[in-house]
């Protein structure tokens, strides 16, 4: 019986008499792959569950190849992009497990191993050096979208109760319309679960340009955004082509947050901004 085609979440998967192919069983099949496209593949198979989660530049470095090595071992495998072979990677783990009859971790275990990770990997002199640079700015534009809104919108209430100068940008348009000011000591916090928003790296580009400072929250310690920021804290894993914005990721992010304002709150001067704005709040004045 001949292969039929099936186009599935904008991902090809093929179905041989009934029964659907595994990416990782048409990586084993490939015959023409070079040396270093081998490596590659071989990678991918000894850690399916770890590239789910990856970039395509942290998966050269893993492999000590090039991205174009694993671009041609992408389109070799049938897909266009390396997001759309994760996603499709992603399903066939999914799928996977439900044959074996192994089901993931709950939520509140995935929750917990991210929260872990974070503890054993915070670099806490970083964290200390980034709350120093925001006590001393002049602005603080904070940005994020989809789901990373919701942690900018925590931060920036966060810092209106200690007294910081703090912006919210909600979308791109306003984005773009925020011009920082040359060498002025502003501050834009980033945060980007993936670290390569085409949206979130325009807008560090622009600080960067300006000569001010550029912090990123992500859950992706190698990304396009790494090499515009001046302090990049990471938390929890990466979300999943299945899973993006999930609490395993998002979570871990908000308690950087709060270290971030604990350290700030030493200072004597914000502690009393928030001691002040506490009490507005609980008389409904703030």
């Amino acid at each position: 019986m001949s292969n039929i085609l099936f186009k599935v979440n904008e991902y090809c998967i093929y179905k041989v008499k009934g029964e659907k192919m595994s990416i990782l069983q048409s990586i084993k099949n490939q015959k023409d792959l070079t040396t270093r496209e081998q490596m590659v593949a071989d990678y991918i198979l000894e850690h399916s569950d770890k590239v789910v989660y990856t970039t395509v530049t942290s998966l050269a470095e893993a492999t000590s190849t090039s991205l174009a090595t694993v671009l041609r071992l992408i389109k070799k495998l049938g897909y266009k992009t390396f997001g759309e072979f994760k996603l499709a990677l992603a399903i066939d783990l999914v799928e996977s497990k439900k044959h074996e009859n192994h089901y993931s971790k709950t939520l509140i275990e995935e929750i917990l191993d991210s929260i872990n990770f974070t503890k054993e990997n915070l670099d806490y002199k970083k964290l200390q050096e980034t709350a120093n640079t925001l006590s001393l700015a002049t602005k603080i534009i904070l940005c994020g979208y989809g789901v990373s809104y919701a942690v900018a919108y925590f931060l920036y209430f966060k810092f209106i109760k200690l007294g910081l100068p703090a912006v919210l940008v909600s979308n791109s348009y306003e984005a773009e319309a925020i011009t920082p000011n040359e060498n002025n000591n502003e501050v834009a916090i980033l945060i980007s679960g993936s670290g390569s928003s085409r949206n979130i790296l325009n807008f560090a580009r622009s600080f960067k340009e300006t000569n001010n400072t550029v912090i990123a929250l992500t859950n992706m310690p190698k990304s396009p955004l790494e090499i515009l920021c001046d302090y990049v804290l990471v938390g929890g894993i990466p979300d999943s082509q299945l899973n993006s914005g999930a609490a395993s990721s998002r979570i871990p992010i908000i308690i950087i947050c709060e270290y971030l304002i604990q350290i700030l709150t030493e200072n004597p001067k914000l502690k009393d901004n928030m001691t002040k704005n506490n009490r507005k709040l609980s008389q409904k004045e703030f």
